[in-house]
């Protein structure tokens, strides 16, 4: 989706930053994204980004984004956020803020991030990117955000202003949503996949925990997550976080240990606990953990 806007602060010379998760949608947006740069012979710099959450991500989730970026030929960065000068990962800010809260005498408030609370998001993506933005004069953030998301994103533009760039001689910044307008299958196509394909390679992994050579997505998505983000992100379905419980044990780990010391649900109204017995009592597998 192009805009009278976007087209000017090309024309300009705005930096290009695309932002990747290794999600599907970044994964199309790329795509698209590179199409449109090379069709239209531009010169501007442009290089991939990516805000690792540590701990908390995938394990595949940084060769994956490395792979597509290569793909490409794109230039990947990757930024992290910091505490006092050092790198933190998601489970080092979920202990911060849980101190936080405690030294204001305020050990009653979940520390867990929220839908209201998405410091998760501002905090350990949002803000690392918008950081390393501001060494260029003029920057461009190219999201992968669709309005069929949801509700919420269904309101978005697709370009506008960024948040927390313009300062008094510094830089400006902007966000284009290229593939806002996407559907489903429009992200599939633009992965190289068909609807077809998707549904087969998740059956397949269903029947035989395998994952089709021809596969192009991330393999969360074979292994049945319906949305990528944190392994087990706290806004995810019940399906997604039961996925993530089963495949990346360390953080659900931490997470129910957080669970049993502070008596607060990692969501609202289904805790890692809750989970865990479903798993266990649908599925017979046992203690996961010890």
């Amino acid at each position: 989706m192009l805009c009278p806007e976007l087209v000017e602060q090309v024309n300009l010379g705005a930096v290009l930053a695309v932002s990747v998760s290794g999600g599907k949608d970044s994964q199309a947006m790329l795509n698209v994204v590179m199409d449109w740069y090379r069709a239209n012979n531009l010169t501007n710099e442009i290089f991939a980004i990516h805000a690792d959450l540590g701990r908390a991500e995938w394990a595949q989730t940084a060769e994956f984004t490395a792979q597509m970026c290569a793909a490409q030929n794109i230039r990947l960065v990757t930024v992290r956020a910091e505490h006092e000068g050092k790198p933190i990962d998601l489970l080092d800010r979920m202990d911060l803020r849980q101190a936080q809260l405690k030294e204001q005498g305020r050990a009653d408030v979940v520390f867990f991030p929220s839908y209201q609370q998405r410091y998760c998001t501002k905090d350990m993506k949002i803000d690392p990117c918008t950081h390393y933005y501001r060494q260029f004069d003029r920057i461009i953030s190219i999201q992968g955000i669709r309005w069929a998301e949801s509700k919420a994103r269904a309101q978005m533009p697709i370009f506008e202003r960024r948040d927390g760039m313009k300062k008094k001689g510094g830089a400006l910044g902007f966000t284009w949503n290229p593939i806002i307008h996407f559907s489903f299958a429009d992200v599939l196509a633009a992965c190289g996949m068909s609807e077809e394909q998707y549904k087969h390679g998740r059956l397949q992994y269903q029947l035989t925990e395998t994952i089709p050579s021809d596969w192009k997505l991330h393999p969360a998505y074979a292994i049945g997550n319906d949305r990528l983000s944190c392994s087990i992100c706290v806004l995810g379905s019940r399906n997604d976080v039961k996925n993530g419980i089963k495949h990346n044990p360390e953080f659900a780990e931490y997470l129910l240990q957080k669970e049993r010391e502070t008596g607060f649900a990692y969501q609202q109204g289904f805790s890692i606990h809750k989970a865990l017995e479903q798993m266990q009592a649908g599925k017979n597998q046992g203690e996961l953990f010890t």
